[in-house]
């Protein structure tokens, strides 16, 4: 009896070993906030390229500080704030494996606030910036989840998000542990648009959203042609009014001259980053939330578990 109960003891062990040894880290730069300067965190959005309007006054409530014998960084805005756009902490952008599975931790101390924890996934932009600052300039956002280029990253539009179960403010004040675990999608659909403008001669214009560089592939989905005197556009008919070949879209007939195609384009893009973003919300002016120790593991390898194919940002 003995021998058996050692041996299911073992058999245990060996399993829960087994376990850990498939928790591969991702490394969270300053991820248990030792250095006070904060490096490695993303919490100013005053300024270009990470300008952000709704938070162009989050840095000032942020800093690093000790508590209960932990370094952290810490949230400590005005009750107005609080309640209303909140404030936050990103980490910097960590590179990640299309359809794996991760895992996330984060140690938070709550003193009248409460708060919520997310890893968001994202991909690459696949159009160059000439046909994305050509769209913002026209007031087509393709998504207002989209980072510009920073710090030797491309630009990066955010297409998954997990949150950790939401945290309150009512806990005992004290050290605690939020974690999700969650599978990121093997590719993400993702329509963006681009214009082409008639001339009146040219009938074959490049798809100039391809991206050569990367294995996402696309297809044209939607083209609406809109004349100048025109008030709405209207649909145009694939095989009837153009044809998409070798990265191109060739139409029947010149678009008239003035005129303007709207392209929509349905990319398959693989998700490349992902940050953990901790925010405080809810409390009263002399409310504090404090992080640190922000870990990121795999769990599983791609093909291991069931990735999301589609749908929304969640």
């Amino acid at each position: 009896m003995k021998a058996s109960l050692l041996a299911f003891c073992l058999y245990l062990a060996a399993a829960g070993f087994a376990r850990a040894d498939k928790l591969v880290p991702v490394p969270v730069p300053n991820g248990d906030c030792a250095d006070e300067s904060l490096a490695g965190f993303r919490f100013r959005y005053d300024v270009e390229p990470v300008k952000q309007d709704q938070y162009v006054e989050n840095h000032k409530w942020i800093k690093s500080g000790v508590v209960g014998g932990k370094k952290c960084v810490m949230i400590q805005a005005p009750a107005s704030v609080l309640g209303g756009q909140t404030a936050k902490v990103e980490t910097a952008f960590l590179p990640v494996q299309p359809g794996a599975t991760y895992k996330f931790l984060v140690d938070y101390y709550l003193d009248g606030t409460g708060t919520k924890m997310w890893a968001e996934t994202c991909v690459v932009d696949p159009r160059p910036d000439s046909v994305r600052e050509d769209e913002e300039s026209k007031g087509k956002r393709a998504t207002i989840f989209r980072f510009k280029p920073f710090k030797g990253l491309p630009a990066l539009l955010m297409v998954h998000r997990a949150a950790a179960p939401e945290l309150g403010k009512d806990e005992p004040q004290n050290w605690y542990t939020a974690e999700r675990e969650f599978t990121i999608p093997a590719e993400w659909p993702v329509t963006l648009p681009f214009t082409i403008r008639g001339d009146g001669v040219g009938t074959t214009f490049p798809v100039k959203a391809e991206r050569k560089d990367d294995d996402a592939t696309f297809e044209v989905v939607e083209v609406r042609l809109r004349i100048a005197d025109q008030k709405l556009p209207y649909r145009q008919n694939k095989g009837q009014d153009y044809t998409v070949a070798g990265g191109s879209i060739a139409f029947i007939k010149p678009p008239p001259v003035g005129s303007e195609a709207t392209v929509n384009v349905k990319w398959k893009l693989k998700p490349r980053y992902m940050s953990l973003k901790t925010i405080a919300l809810g409390g009263g002016d002399d409310s504090t939330a404090a992080f640190t120790n922000y870990r990121l593991f795999k769990t599983k390898e791609p093909g291991e578990a069931t990735a999301p194919v589609d749908g929304v940002v969640r």
